[in-house]
C-alpha cells in the first residue's frame, strides 16, 4: 500500500500540465478607446486575432484566464459572449457533425477528414503525406524534414510540380499552423495540395501552375504546439498558440514575432515577457522552427510566400510593424483587389486590416530582409469569418479551404509573368465602309516580364475583314503595360449598318495563355447628346463626370488628356450605358503636378466628336502625413487649416501659445485618408503669435500662425 501511495504522488508531481489547461473566453470589450488598446498590447494579447465593430466601437476577442483577471483588475467595461469556447466549439461542432456526415462530399482523392473533430492528429497528417507521394510520383517529392523542433517533431517539407519538366520554374512558398491553435491553415492547404494533384488534366490554370511553377508547402510549421492541442484536447479546439520551447517556468514562444526584421521593435506588437501569448522569444531566430524557415529561404530564392493563419477573411501584407506602406504597395493593393473580387475578404497591411499592428512576424522578414536572400513578396490570409473563430466547424473546413485557393491560385499566376487585361481601344468599334484601326495595349500585373507576346486576331465571320491579324509585342516589364500595337479591321461593302460581327484575339507568351471574344458593329448615326461635363479634384485624383441623355449605339467614350502643349493622349475607355444614356465617371491619377486638359471622344460615321474641353490645375499631395500653412496668414479672425493623411486615422489638431501652453482643441477624431480642409475662428483669442500642432500616434508637426485683429 505504501509503495502504492508513493507511486501515486510521483504521479501527481510528474502529471502533464495539459490536466489542468487554461479556460478561455470570449469577451466583449464596450467603448474601446487607444488607452483600451494599448493595456490589452501590453497585456500580451495577439490583436490581430481581434474583431473590432466599428459601429458600436467594440472589440471582440479570445482571452485566457489570466488575461481575463487582467481585464477585471483595469475595470474595462465588458461582456462575456462565450465563458468557455473550447466547449462551445465541442458542442457546435457535434451538432454540424450530426447533419454533415448525412451529406455527400467529394474531396480531392487522398484528402480526408482528420479524428481530432475534423483535423488531422499528427499521424493523420504524416500519413496523408505519405499517400500524396504514393499517388502521384510524377508530382510530389517525397517529405523531407527541414529541422527538429525542440520536442524532436520532424518539420515537414512537400514540394509539388511536374517534376518531368525540367525546366527552370518560380518557386513559391506555403506554410501552415505558424500558430498551433489555427487548424484550418494545415487543413486548406492539404485540401489544396490534392486539389491540383487530382486536377493537373481537368484544371487549365493548375495545369500551367504545375508546369510552370515548383511549390514547397510546410503545412505544420509548429507541430509541437499542435502535438500539445492533440493532447489536451483530442476532439478539437485546444488553444494553445506557441511552440513549446521552455523559458523558465514558462512555455513556448510565438513563432509569428520570432522573425528578425524588426524583431521587437516595441512592446505593442510582441512582448518580452516569457508568460505572454505574443512572447516574441530571448533573440530572432532563437527557435528551430524559424531557423528552418530562414536557412530554406536563403538557399532557395522564392518570388512569393504564403503563410496561413486563422481567422477574419482578410489578405494581409506587410508591413506589420509601422503603419506606412510598403515600397511595393501598389501591386499588393492590384493584386488583392483581384482577389478579394471572387472572395468576400478584406485586404491591407495589419493597420488597415487588423488595426493594430506587430513586429517580428513572417511577413516582414521575408518581403523586408533583403541582405541574406531576395525580396520575396509574402502575404498572411487569415482564413475563416469571425463566426469561424480558430477552429471552424467540420463543415466549414472544404468552404474555407476552397477560399484559401482562390488566393493561391492567384498569387501564383501573379507572381510569374501574367497578362490579366487588355486595352481594345476600339473595341466595339463603329465601322462604315473604311478601314478602322484599332490599338491593343496589354497589362503585365506579374512579378516576371513578359519576353514577348503573339497577339493573334481571328474570325469566322465573313463580312469583316481583319487585316495585320498577327502582331508581336517584344517586351512588357514586370507589373507594367505594354507600348500600343495596331490592327486594322472593315466590314465588306454590301454588310449593312447594324450589323455585329464577332471575332477573338488570343496571345500567346511565357505566362498563362490569355483569349478574349470581341465583337464590332456597323452603324451610321450621331452617337451621343450630352447634357453636362466637369471635372474636379479629390486628394490625388482627378474626377470626370459627365451625363448623356441620349446614345445611339456607338463605340463607348474614348478619354483624352494632354498636359501643357502636348498632344493629346487616349487614357481610358469606358462602354455605353445604352439608348437612354446616364451618368458616366473616370477617375484619373496623374504623377506630377500641372496644368491638364482632358476632353471626351466618340465616333461618328467613323468620325471623331469631341466634347468642350476642359482645364484643371492639379496639385499632388504627398503619399505621407501634411501639415499646411494656414491661409490667410496672418488671421483675422478666421483661417483655415489643411493636412493630408495617408490612411484613416485618429488625430488631434490644437492651438498653443508662445509659451508652448494649449489653449484651443480644434480637432480630436477619425479622419479619412486624403486632404482635408478646417476652418478655425479665432475671434475668442486676442492677437498674437500662435503655434497649431498636428497629431497622431505616429505623427506630430508643428507650424506658426498669427492672428492679427
Amino acid at each position: 500500500m505504501k509503495i502504492f501511495k508513493i507511486y501515486i504522488l510521483l504521479l501527481i508531481l510528474l502529471i502533464p500540465e495539459f490536466l489542468f489547461s487554461q479556460v478561455y473566453s470570449k469577451l466583449k470589450i464596450l467603448n474601446v478607446t487607444d488607452e483600451t488598446i494599448k493595456f490589452l498590447a501590453y497585456s500580451g494579447l495577439p490583436l490581430e486575432e481581434t474583431y473590432y465593430n466599428k459601429f458600436d466601437n467594440s472589440m471582440e476577442l479570445i482571452v485566457d484566464e489570466k488575461q481575463y483577471e487582467l481585464i477585471k483588475k483595469k475595470g474595462i467595461q465588458y461582456i462575456e459572449v462565450i465563458d468557455d469556447v473550447v466547449k462551445w466549439f465541442l458542442n457546435k461542432n457535434n451538432q454540424s457533425k450530426q447533419v454533415f456526415y448525412k451529406t455527400k462530399s467529394e474531396l480531392p482523392k487522398g484528402f480526408i477528414y482528420g479524428s481530432m473533430g475534423g483535423y488531422p492528429k499528427i499521424n493523420e497528417f504524416i500519413s496523408m503525406l505519405d499517400t500524396m507521394a504514393i499517388l502521384y510520383t510524377d508530382f510530389v517529392k517525397s517529405k523531407e524534414s527541414i529541422g527538429k523542433t525542440y520536442e524532436g517533431r520532424d518539420i515537414y517539407l512537400i514540394k509539388i510540380s511536374n517534376y518531368k519538366n525540367n525546366k527552370e520554374k518560380d518557386k513559391i512558398l506555403f506554410t501552415g499552423l505558424h500558430h498551433a491553435r489555427e487548424g484550418a491553415s494545415l487543413t486548406s492547404l492539404l485540401y489544396y495540395m490534392f486539389y491540383i494533384l487530382e486536377n493537373y488534366e481537368r484544371d487549365s490554370i493548375i495545369k500551367f501552375l504545375l508546369d510552370n511553377k515548383e511549390f514547397y508547402f510546410i503545412p505544420m510549421l509548429n507541430p509541437d504546439g499542435y502535438a500539445y492541442n492533440q493532447l489536451t484536447n483530442p476532439d478539437g479546439g485546444g488553444m494553445w498558440r506557441k511552440n513549446r520551447t521552455p523559458y523558465g517556468n514558462e512555455f513556448g514562444v510565438d513563432l509569428n514575432r520570432n522573425y528578425g526584421y524588426m524583431w521587437g521593435y516595441d512592446e505593442v506588437g510582441s512582448s518580452s515577457q516569457p508568460s505572454y501569448i505574443t512572447y516574441r522569444g530571448p533573440e530572432p531566430f532563437s527557435e528551430n522552427e524559424t531557423k528552418a524557415i530562414k536557412k530554406l529561404c536563403e538557399s532557395n530564392s522564392f518570388v512569393s510566400a504564403i503563410n496561413y493563419h486563422t481567422y477574419g477573411n482578410l489578405i494581409v501584407y506587410p508591413w506589420g510593424y509601422t503603419n506606412l506602406q510598403p515600397p511595393d504597395v501598389n501591386w499588393y493593393r492590384y493584386i488583392s483587389s483581384k482577389i478579394v473580387k471572387k472572395i468576400n475578404y478584406k485586404y491591407g497591411n495589419a493597420y488597415e486590416t487588423v488595426g493594430y499592428k506587430t513586429n517580428g512576424d513572417s511577413d516582414d522578414w521575408l518581403y523586408g530582409d533583403n541582405k541574406s536572400k531576395n525580396k520575396i513578396f509574402a502575404f498572411s490570409p487569415e482564413l475563416g469569418s469571425s463566426t469561424d473563430y480558430f477552429w471552424a466547424t467540420i463543415d466549414r473546413i472544404e468552404p474555407i479551404a476552397k477560399e484559401a485557393m482562390c488566393i493561391n491560385n492567384f498569387i501564383s499566376l501573379y507572381s510569374g509573368a501574367y497578362i490579366d487585361s487588355v486595352c481594345i481601344k476600339g473595341e466595339n468599334f463603329i465601322c462604315s465602309n473604311d478601314t478602322s484601326i484599332v490599338a491593343i495595349q496589354l497589362m503585365n500585373g506579374g512579378l516576371r516580364e513578359v519576353d514577348s507576346c503573339i497577339i493573334q486576331i481571328s474570325t469566322t465571320d465573313t463580312n469583316l475583314i481583319l487585316i495585320n491579324n498577327k502582331l508581336m509585342v517584344n517586351h512588357i516589364k514586370a507589373f507594367d503595360v505594354s507600348d500600343t500595337v495596331f490592327y486594322r479591321i472593315s466590314f465588306k461593302k454590301n454588310t449593312p449598318f447594324g450589323y455585329t460581327a464577332k471575332y477573338k484575339l488570343m496571345l500567346n507568351y511565357n505566362g498563362l495563355p490569355y483569349q478574349k471574344d470581341l465583337s464590332i458593329t456597323k452603324i451610321n448615326d450621331k452617337p451621343v447628346n450630352y447634357e453636362s461635363f466637369d471635372i474636379t479634384q479629390e486628394n490625388n485624383k482627378i474626377l470626370l463626370k459627365w451625363t448623356t441623355n441620349y446614345e445611339m449605339r456607338h463605340n463607348g467614350f474614348f478619354i483624352d488628356k494632354k498636359s501643357n502643349n502636348q498632344n493629346y493622349l487616349q487614357i481610358g475607355y469606358i462602354s455605353s450605358k445604352g439608348e437612354l444614356g446616364g451618368l458616366y465617371t473616370f477617375l484619373d491619377f496623374p504623377k506630377e503636378a500641372g496644368y491638364y486638359t482632358y476632353r471626351i471622344r466618340t465616333y461618328d460615321n467613323n468620325e471623331p466628336k469631341y466634347t468642350p474641353e476642359k482645364n484643371i490645375y492639379f496639385k499632388l499631395y504627398p503619399y505621407r502625413y501634411s501639415l499646411f500653412q494656414n491661409y490667410p496668414n496672418p488671421s483675422n479672425p478666421e483661417t483655415t487649416i489643411s493636412f493630408y493623411l495617408p490612411y484613416r486615422t485618429k488625430l488631434e489638431l490644437s492651438i498653443y501659445n508662445v509659451l508652448g501652453k494649449k489653449i484651443k482643441t480644434i480637432v480630436d477624431n477619425y479622419y479619412e485618408e486624403g486632404l482635408h480642409n478646417v476652418k478655425v475662428n479665432l475671434s475668442d483669442l486676442p492677437s498674437q503669435v500662435y503655434f497649431y500642432e498636428l497629431k497622431t500616434n505616429d505623427y506630430r508637426e508643428v507650424k506658426k500662425l498669427i492672428l492679427v485683429k
